[in-house]
């Protein structure tokens, strides 16, 4: 039988990586909980990080004080990761406790302040408060932040103002980073606002809030690709990687694709056009896009193929994410030969006992009992 969608949609989404930590997370010291939960963060497996987190959240809570950063930072790591793992009602117990952290320590304008209430906003959505999301939702886009060319403070739904009002290069680029902070909120924000409205069954608000986060998002990569000098750190990528996220709940997909395309082009040398192409094709397999999805994973075969060459993990790991697409769509003898040469290049370079290797065969082993079972 074919493996499940939700699995099968996890291996496409993400690109192939190794397994996690084992043992007895009780017995692990403070640095071995915090490099294992980052560990995971960086390969975005917040879920898989969740039974570590939990564990660094209650020795934090001896460690520090909870107006102490660290403690803030702490509690966001172990929210983020029970949300991915679906468990809202302890999310939403850990947003609450933030938004009161990030008052004390921030203030109630500041950009933390305003991150934390659009999370918890998220988190009140998924448990169904609506009324209570939506104010939350109002209050984020209210909330004044100052813009450091001017010294003036600007609601979060105005900021662009602002920015558009400065047009010396220059002085933009001294300004790009707290203006992404920005935007990335109020994105985040109108995007919980709109799948409230949808929930409540108010289409015409909903299509409207979709509208204006699309147009906020493509704007937003405009300005930052030419305002940051170049530089496009890690922060940067992981930040618009989630900025994205609009366009897998906007439900006219093919206005937020053809934006969304346009923008992949303006990333094209960069670090932002793999995690964007992979969130492409995810969005395509959750909306049977096939097609694309598949137009998707080749482009990225190839771009692996070029920069790194056919004898690399890079290579390998592209020709797996292949191989689980083939496996969604029932092509198990096209799945097999691609996890064969995956495996291949892997047994070269890493040799048989290798995470990697061990993750392939068993990919592979699996490839072939779906055949099994389906020519039974």
């Amino acid at each position: 039988m074919l493996l499940s969608l939700s699995l099968l949609c996890a291996c496409v989404a993400l690109p192939f990586c190794l397994r996690g930590q084992e043992g007895n997370i009780s017995d692990l010291s403070w640095e071995e909980l915090t490099e294992a939960v980052d560990n995971y963060h960086t390969k975005r497996m917040y879920a898989a990080s969740l039974p570590y987190a939990l564990e660094m959240m209650n020795l934090a809570k001896e460690r520090y004080h909870r107006k102490e950063s660290v403690y803030g930072l702490v509690l966001t790591k172990t929210a983020r990761a029970s949300a991915a793992a679906g468990d809202w009602s302890l999310t939403q117990k850990i947003r609450q406790e933030l938004v009161d952290v990030a008052a004390t320590i921030y203030g109630k304008q500041s950009l933390t302040y305003a991150s934390t209430l659009s999370h918890l906003a998220d988190a009140e959505m998924q448990l169904g408060n609506y009324e209570q999301t939506e104010k939350l939702c109002w209050e984020v886009k209210n909330i004044k932040i100052k813009n450091p060319l001017n010294q003036r403070y600007y609601s979060i739904q105005d900021f662009n103002r602002s920015i558009d009002a400065i047009k010396d290069r220059d002085r933009q680029r001294n300004a790009y980073r707290i203006y992404l902070d920005v935007k990335i909120i109020l994105v985040r924000s109108l995007i919980t606002l709109a799948s409230t409205y949808k929930a409540i069954g108010a289409q015409q608000a909903y299509d409207l809030t979709n509208e204006v986060a699309l147009r906020e998002t493509s704007k937003t990569v405009q300005y930052v690709l030419n305002s940051s000098g170049g530089v496009i750190s890690d922060k940067i990528v992981t930040d618009m990687y989630s900025l994205f996220s609009v366009f897998e709940d906007f439900e006219n997909y093919k206005k937020g694709e053809q934006l969304y395309l346009a923008t992949m082009d303006l990333t094209r040398g960069t670090d932002l056009y793999l995690p964007l192409a992979y969130n492409l094709a995810s969005i395509y397999v959750r909306i049977g896009e096939y097609t694309g999805a598949k137009l998707i994973y080749t482009k990225l075969l190839q771009n692996a193929e070029q920069i790194h060459g056919t004898e690399s993990l890079a290579f390998s790991d592209a020709l797996a994410d292949l191989a689980a697409f083939y496996m969604l769509i029932e092509d198990s003898s096209e799945a097999a030969k691609l996890y064969l040469k995956a495996k291949g290049i892997v047994q070269r370079l890493e040799g048989r006992d290798s995470d990697r290797y061990q993750k392939l065969n068993k990919e592979l082993k699996n490839v072939y009992k779906v055949t099994q079972q389906r020519d039974e």
